[in-house]
């Protein structure tokens, strides 16, 4: 008979636990009545988001004790279709168990997954998103009900925001970016919304960052962790503009951006691209450094520096985003750079011409390809101890003047400089000018972006060489200035590469005949005189 008393006390205990766990799980329902909570969700729900929230269906859980909320609707069914919009795919909240029975409860985490925004950008620049209408106070009862509570933090997975650009021209496709797989915690202080340990994907690229949203609008700071080339243009729809064609550049963190919205719609943005190496097309740099701020849907990079084919740049870069095709502007200096290889790298001209160089640049354009037809402005140019190759000139010269063409293919000048007008695909100077011990180039015409050539100018030969060549031709001494250089006028027609030289060699000696029988009646005529 002992040995049936601890068998029946066991027995009792046991049935005393199961009725005291049915009797705290039924008060725990009560206290999780599902139906309360839906209705408590769906009002904080709508207060948070501005918009009607229908929640279809709500659960409860007790291992571990939650309520899962799932079939979500978001606004009115009714509504535009072009307004931005809000989807949620499910959220669970998770209370703390010790206030269950207590007013207001406190819910540990809510995790809301699936949370997508989708936001519009008018053809105005005015972005249209769904600002949270938050309330002065933490607590909100439930619709006809007294429940109330607090959540301590949102954890939010799997979200994702669609930026889509409006653009002015009709038909136009809308430009479009798409922040996904975004993981966040979201903590929350009277009306002001935190955004914490952020990380999300836009295409192939990862960021990271942090944000806050309130009645005044939203901010966030973001650096991206890698970027993919392909990713730019995504990357320049979240600021409304359109990303250069052919552009890419890697690097450590080779963006950081700082946006804001505010609450009437109207986007600005900081930020810095920081690369080791990027391109544009086949213009490749190195070392790029470009702090940038968008204000009034002006986009402005100042300073703009990089390294480029042994040279240094700085300059000003400037985009009009409201326009309905982009412009841009650039105010450019680049030092020391290495003109053949600038020139190789990027036209079909290879080894055209040679020397250091230093160009000063004004130029505007449009959001075109390509780009060089639509770019507009004023290049100046000076080059420093180089040669045009396969440019014989001073052959073409000698044999009009009659003193041998000889085998000079190069023209090598100690300085070269031109103020260049850029327009409709080519470019025209009036006071081009290759300078060398032995001759000096005046020029002007246009050298074409087809690498056409139309020059006309004047080859005037150093007075050394000039006395040489009046001892073997004495006729030529007619074609001598004030400075006792041969002069000889000279058209340039063709192409880089394989230029056509035109010197009227009959009107030439024509005019040296002339001018030598002149000087000889002045001479005899003063020593008759004598």
């Amino acid at each position: 008979m002992p040995a049936v008393l601890p068998r029946r006390g066991c027995l009792v205990a046991l049935v005393v636990l199961v009725l005291g766990a049915v009797a705290a799980g039924w008060l725990v329902w009560r206290a999780l009545d599902p139906a309360h909570l839906r209705t408590v969700a769906e009002t904080r729900l709508t207060e948070a988001l501005g918009q009607p929230v229908t929640i279809g269906t709500m659960n409860l859980s007790f291992f571990p004790p939650g309520v899962e909320g799932r079939h979500i609707r978001i606004g009115d069914a009714a509504g535009p279709a072009r307004s931005p919009g809000v989807s949620l795919g499910s959220l669970r909240l998770k209370p703390r168990l010790s206030s269950v029975f207590s007013s207001p409860m406190v819910i540990e985490r809510v995790e809301v997954v699936g949370l997508a925004l989708d936001v519009r950008r008018d053809a105005d620049g005015r972005w249209q998103l769904p600002i949270p209408a938050l309330a002065g106070g933490r607590q909100a009862g439930g619709r006809g009900t007294s429940v109330a509570f607090d959540v301590n933090e949102i954890l939010l997975t799997d979200g994702r925001v669609t930026v889509t650009n409006e653009q002015r021209t009709p038909g136009a496709v809308a430009a479009r970016a798409m922040v996904a797989d975004i993981t966040a915690t979201i903590r929350t202080s009277g009306a002001e919304v935190a955004v914490e340990s952020l990380t999300a994907s836009l295409g192939r690229s990862s960021l990271a960052g942090n944000g806050s949203i309130g009645t005044g609008g939203m901010t966030f700071s973001l650096t991206w962790t890698s970027l993919s080339p392909t990713d730019l243009p995504e990357v320049f729809a979240l600021i409304g503009a359109p990303a250069p064609a052919a552009l890419a550049f890697e690097g450590d963190r080779p963006l950081t951006l700082d946006v804001t919205v505010d609450h009437a719609g109207v986007v600005s943005a900081t930020g810095r691209v920081s690369a080791s190496r990027a391109s544009l097309g086949t213009f490749a740099i190195t070392a790029l450094n470009a702090p940038f701020r968008l204000l009034n849907q002006q986009l402005v990079l100042d300073p703009v520096t990089f390294n480029a084919y042994g040279g240094t740049h700085r300059g000003r870069l400037t985009a009009n985003t409201a326009a309905t095709r982009l412009t841009w502007a650039l105010d450019s200096t680049v030092e020391r750079v290495d003109v053949n290889q600038l020139v190789s790298a990027n036209s079909s001209a290879k080894g055209a011409i040679d020397g250091t160089a230093r160009v000063q640049a004004r130029l505007r354009g449009g959001a075109a390809v390509p780009v060089l037809p639509a770019v507009a402005g004023t290049v100046v140019t000076r080059v420093s101890n180089g040669a045009i190759h396969n440019f014989p000139v001073l052959a073409a010269v000698n044999a009009a003047l009659k003193v041998g063409a000889g085998d000079v293919k190069d023209l090598r000048f100690d300085t070269l400089s031109a103020t260049w007008h850029v327009a409709d695909g080519r470019a025209t100077t009036a006071d081009f000018l290759a300078e060398s011990g032995e001759l000096r180039l005046t020029a002007a015409g246009t050298l074409g972006f087809d690498q056409a050539l139309d020059f006309r100018g004047v080859v005037a030969l150093s007075k050394v060489e000039s006395n040489e060549m009046i001892r073997r031709v004495r006729e030529l001494a007619g074609l001598r200035n004030q400075q006792g250089e041969i002069e000889v006028p000279v058209t340039v027609t063709g192409r880089v590469g394989t230029p056509a030289f035109d010197v009227d060699a009959a009107a030439l000696l024509e005019k040296a005949a002339r001018e030598e029988l002149k000087r000889r009646i002045k001479k005899g005529i003063e020593g008759f005189i004598k």
